[in-house]
């Protein structure tokens, strides 16, 4: 406990993740405060909304996650019903969830194939509520006998245990926009009163247009302590800053759909925001690397939040 834990007073806070149905360890990461406009002001009406990535509280493709679990799945959707919705039978899970351990498999395969095992299980024990969801988006009736990709994913979407912790306390919050493809999310947070939604701070402008190369950057979030844990058995992580400069826009780099700057990153601050010396964000942090010695952040553009933010607003 000797760590600070605290959440300092400002629109970068941390979100925890519990995940539903994988052995997949809690998700600990980061996430900012932004406006229903990308802007600076909004209403007071009780709601935050948080922007952060799409791997801190549900899958990703770009990180294996859950991801793991459609990319087994996914070709198989393959039965339509008459409305043309792909589906996947019980039955068929129940064969991915059956298939026997490769003993001839390397210690990491039999981790992976292990974890897939577990997490069809959970969805064999949890068919109905998915096939519930999967009529619901598809606005069918009782001739869909088996699961969507679009009910599955919203399953994990609506079961995630979402907390994200704020100077002003614990809050729980809804997954209201995930892209496991952009890796970017929307989160949000209700039931405020006044004075605690005004007390939790301004939001964080989005960036419109690409930052320059070279262009001074920075980026903060909540690091993770390596090894340490609390007294309570939670892992200790502190709020830090780093500086750096801009190096690749979105699509420029190896064809990575995210922007590329040259900054010392941790874990634990995915989901946190990369900001232009405007104090913009151009973007949120996804992932961490390395080239020719330097430190890589990759950063999915603030764009593919304002999408979200639009989705929603057309609810």
């Amino acid at each position: 406990d000797a760590f600070p834990t605290s959440v300092p007073k400002g629109p970068t806070v941390r979100v925890d993740t519990k995940f539903v149905g994988t052995n997949r360890s809690p998700g600990e990461g980061s996430g900012f405060l932004v406006a229903p406009d990308g802007k600076k002001n909004e209403p007071i009406d009780g709601k935050r909304l948080i922007a952060t990535a799409a791997h801190v509280v549900g899958e990703s493709s770009l990180d294996g996650g859950e991801g793991s679990v459609f990319k087994t799945l996914g070709k198989n959707f393959q039965s339509a019903d008459g409305d043309g919705n792909k589906q996947l039978s019980k039955d068929e899970i129940s064969k991915q969830a059956s298939i026997p351990e490769n003993l001839n498999a390397t210690a990491a395969q039999k981790a992976d194939a292990r974890e897939k095992q577990f997490q069809f299980n959970h969805i064999l024990q949890n068919f109905d509520k998915i096939n519930a969801i999967s009529k619901e988006l598809a606005g069918t009736g009782s001739n869909m006998p088996g699961i969507t990709e679009a009910g599955l994913k919203e399953y994990y979407k609506r079961s995630a245990d979402v907390t994200v912790k704020t100077s002003q306390g614990d809050f729980k919050a809804a997954i209201v926009g995930i892209d496991s493809n952009t890796d970017a999310a929307l989160i949000e947070i209700k039931g405020l009163n006044p004075k605690t939604e005004q007390a939790l701070g301004d939001n964080i402008p989005l960036a419109t247009g690409d930052p320059k190369k070279d262009e001074a950057i920075k980026t903060e979030g909540f690091r993770g302590i390596p090894g340490f844990k609390r007294s309570d058995g939670s892992h200790a992580r502190f709020f830090t800053k780093d500086v750096g400069q801009f190096l690749f826009k979105a699509g420029s780099f190896e064809g990575d759909p995210r922007h590329v700057s040259q900054i010392v990153a941790h874990p634990g601050m995915s989901g946190g925001p990369t900001l232009n010396g405007r104090g913009e964000a151009i973007g949120v942090n996804s992932a961490i690397g390395e080239l020719n010695k330097k430190n890589l952040l990759f950063s999915t553009p603030s764009s593919e939040i304002v999408k979200q933010l639009r989705a929603r607003m057309k609810k």
